[in-house]
């Protein structure tokens, strides 16, 4: 831990704040690296609801368990579509939606086609979304996402609520197309190349 710049002593000394408060923050596991080293790694007994089912549980959690991703997932998309960027596979953030979806011009309104990368980056598509309440309950549109044959254009066809940049709402779907952007235009998850 020395050699990577880490006092050991105030490292465990955190770890352990947190190992004896852990069911308050329902913490899952905690991974400490720095310069591409591991310096520390925890696993812990949390509630975890993953997609798909209708009751939370309880869990023991371990490095080799795959774990529901989530609301980590607009993060993580976010930090690739802006290496993307960087890296020149991606256009620029006022870069309209429906451009990468030449398919699905038949759900073009004008409202819809002035949705662009940042505004489903920011979360403020003006789409109609609902995420709230439980995924037991059909109406929440995360539910239906899951179930929808073509997730693409189950978000695009929602109507439009607000004009795009002017309301926030949480939606999980704009990381869904987020992600299909980044395939498309990236060698990111290209099957043939995993």
């Amino acid at each position: 831990m020395q050699e990577a710049g880490f006092d050991a002593f105030a490292l465990c000394a955190v770890l352990a704040e947190i190992d004896s408060d852990k069911n308050a923050n329902n913490l899952h596991a905690i991974l400490v690296a720095r310069r591409s080293q591991l310096i520390a790694e925890r696993y812990f007994t949390g509630r975890d609801k993953p997609v798909g089912d209708w009751f939370e549980r309880e869990k023991i959690f371990g490095a080799s368990d795959l774990h529901d991703m989530r609301s980590i997932s607009k993060s993580v998309v976010g930090l690739l579509i802006g290496i993307a960027r960087e890296q020149g596979k991606l256009g620029a953030l006022n870069t309209p939606t429906l451009d990468f979806y030449p398919e699905y011009r038949n759900l073009s309104t004008p409202a819809h086609q002035a949705i662009t990368v940042e505004h489903l980056l920011t979360m403020t598509s003006g789409l109609e979304w609902d995420e709230s309440g439980t995924g037991a309950r059909f109406g929440n549109n995360e539910t239906r996402l899951s179930l929808a044959w073509d997730r693409d254009r189950y978000v695009l066809s929602h109507p439009i609520a607000a004009s795009p940049g002017k309301r926030w709402v949480y939606n999980g779907g704009g990381t869904t197309l987020l992600a299909d952007a980044l395939r498309q235009n990236t060698y990111l998850f290209r099957p043939s190349l995993i």
